[in-house]
């Protein structure tokens, strides 16, 4: 187990990039443009948990705030994050009113620069309510385009 993890490492150091599946259709994510998703292990319906991480931020700036939505049960309004856990960088998110998440669920990003707010989002991100998966966001601060992200990809790590 030990030794394909540092595989695994190995490639992603050397490489740059993720491989997503190992399906005849697989796809490379890169991690140097793409602003990454992480669900967290104990992700489930009524609890999302999420890191971001590669957000490009050397054009100034902190992220700000996060926040969710999904088609189904919130129609498009998005729920701020409830907590952070500080030790694993985590955001969490509760569901509201017994609704439970539903995927595909898209995610806001907002950094805050001199005193303004920037968002970006990335549509139906989060394609499966599941732990340890990584989800590419589409898009990144920082660069000369921030369009809306289309569905992301998705990888066990």
């Amino acid at each position: 187990m030990k030794a394909s993890i540092v595989s695994w490492l190995a490639m992603i150091i050397s490489c740059h990039s993720f491989i997503v599946d190992e399906s005849p259709n697989s796809t490379e994510m890169s991690t140097m443009e793409n602003i990454i998703i992480t669900t967290h292990q104990n992700i489930t319906q009524n609890m999302i948990m999420v890191k971001i991480s590669n957000a490009h931020l050397s054009c100034g700036g902190i992220i700000y705030d996060i926040q969710i939505t999904d088609d189904h049960f919130y129609n498009n309004q998005y729920i701020h994050f409830t907590m952070k856990k500080q030790h694993d960088e985590y955001y969490a998110f509760y569901s509201i009113l017994s609704h439970s998440f539903t995927a595909p669920i898209t995610v806001k990003i907002t950094k805050m620069y001199n005193e303004e707010s920037i968002s970006i989002i990335g549509d139906n991100v989060i394609t499966s309510i599941s732990g340890n998966k990584q989800f590419d966001f589409g898009s990144n601060f920082c660069s000369n385009s921030n369009e809306e992200a289309q569905v992301g990809d998705v990888q066990d790590y």
